[in-house]
């Protein structure tokens, strides 16, 4: 992003809470973590972008009693407020970093959950690192999958993400701030998200490593290589389900979906926009201007196919709740990956 919005425009309010969205893969990195000597119940924790406080709360219920969220966005922090986690409306950087020390001393456990990518001086947020943990402090790293975008390929990317990792990427940024990865794995979440474990060794004492750069770059080009024909084959295969006289509609009124819809240019193709999110019923989607409506209106307007614009992990839960649409023979397909419900143009 050329020029990026300033944080504090954009982070005021972030809108779009955690709790919204199922997170049914947070029981698996809290197991993950509990693999580590250094993460007991006592350990001092910190989360960086911590929003509602959803993964606070779980550990809390865990019986984790040391724990801090940094939220400048001020739904969020609030929200999480009120649910009793405690949250400082700062943005973590160098100079937050010592005021935090300051007061509250360094940290055995850094959380960083869908943060990393958002973040626009990742420099400088490593001297935040360097300054705030204990030596051996564990770090938890989460951040959507690029890898899974150029495998797919996936063209709905997250358009306003400052940084795209891949497990290479992100395995030496971490390097490079005196983190070394202990585990990493990926997780069904939003797509893909790679999910990494690393414990704080210094600068000193770990090394970059970018051998992977010159590979990563020939995927890179073949990646926007296929672009064309991708798009095209969308839009032929919409259009010709269009004069055959059938409605198609987009279940999942996300970032993702407005990035696949106005990529492809296929918004002409569309009746609506189906999403059972009150907050965004009756508001249109950015770029096509496609109304938002409750799902009721895939069976009203006779929708013929819903195209799927949602997590892999929640797919069948939407499914399942439209076995009136299924009966009057309308078909779901995704648009997604990962996903085993692909529309035919992969």
């Amino acid at each position: 992003i050329v020029e990026p919005i300033a944080p504090e425009i954009l982070y005021k309010n972030y809108i779009t809470l955690s709790s919204w969205k199922s997170q049914p893969h947070i029981p698996h990195v809290i197991k993950a973590l509990k693999k580590f000597p250094q993460f007991t119940k006592h350990s001092k924790i910190i989360e960086i972008g911590s929003n509602d406080g959803i993964f606070l709360k779980a550990l809390k219920e865990e019986g984790f009693d040391s724990m801090l969220g940094i939220e400048p966005a001020e739904d969020a922090r609030n929200s999480a407020l009120s649910n009793g986690i405690e949250s400082l409306g700062i943005f973590f950087n160098s100079k937050t970093a010592d005021e935090i020390v300051k007061t509250r001393g360094k940290f055995d456990i850094f959380l960083s959950r869908q943060n990393l990518e958002h973040i626009q001086d990742l420099k400088d947020f490593g001297l935040g690192i360097n300054k705030i943990l204990n030596p051996g402090a564990l770090v938890l790293i989460e951040v959507p999958n690029f890898g899974m975008n150029l495998n797919g390929p996936d063209y709905a990317f997250w358009e306003e993400h400052m940084n795209y990792f891949t497990n290479e990427s992100l395995t030496s940024y971490l390097a490079s701030v005196g983190v070394k990865v202990r585990h990493s794995e990926i997780i069904l979440f939003s797509g893909e998200a790679l999910m990494v474990i690393g414990e704080y060794v210094g600068v000193d004492n770990v090394s970059p490593d970018y051998s992977y750069v010159n590979e990563l770059v020939a995927r890179i080009e073949s990646f926007k290589t296929n672009w064309e024909s991708y798009k095209k084959d969308i839009n032929e295969k919409l259009k010709k389900f269009k004069k055959a006289d059938k409605k198609i509609a987009l279940y999942g009124a996300g970032a993702r979906a407005t990035n696949f819809i106005n990529f492809c240019e296929i918004g002409s193709l569309l009746e609506c926009i189906v999403d059972d999110q009150p907050e965004k019923q009756n508001k249109f989607l950015p770029g096509s201007r496609l109304p938002i409506c409750g799902s009721e209106n895939l069976n009203s307007l006779g929708i013929d196919l819903c195209l799927l614009a949602v997590n892999a992990e929640n797919e069948e839960k939407v499914i399942s709740k439209h076995a009136k649409f299924l009966n009057n023979n309308g078909k779901f397909t995704s648009v997604f990956t990962p996903s085993s419900k692909l529309f035919d143009a992969w």
